[in-house]
Formats: structure tokens, sequence, C-alpha cells
């Protein structure tokens, strides 16, 4: 599994764990629908800043390596 994937699993449950759609995370976040089901599918190779919102917006801390 790569660091794309297993950052947006940990992106899915945190935000299934809330109850929340893709597009509450989005609202919380500032990022785009889209963007957000790229990371959460590891199909996105993104930027720490841009985890760093989605897990602010979640309330978490992502857990890389």
């Amino acid at each position: 599994m790569t660091t794309s994937e297993r950052i947006g699993r940990e992106v899915q449950e945190a935000r299934e764990a809330k109850g929340w759609t893709i597009y509450r995370l989005s609202q919380e976040s500032g990022l785009q629908e889209t963007h957000l089901r790229r990371i959460e599918e590891g199909r996105y190779n993104l930027r720490v800043d841009v985890a760093e919102r989605a897990a602010k917006a979640l309330g978490i801390t992502l857990k890389i390596g």
C-alpha cells in the first residue's frame, strides 16, 4: 500500500467515524469534493498542506510511515 493510499484510508475512516459526507468535509476543509474523493481513493499524490487541511477539519493527526 502506498503512502497516498494509507493517508486516503485514514481520512476516509475519520470522515465516516464522524458521520460526515464528502460534501461536509469539503465545507469544513475548504477542499473540493472531487479532490477529496481522489485523496480517499489514494489516486492523488497530495501535498502535505492539503493533507493537513483535511486532517484539521476532521480533528485528527495523520500518521505517515
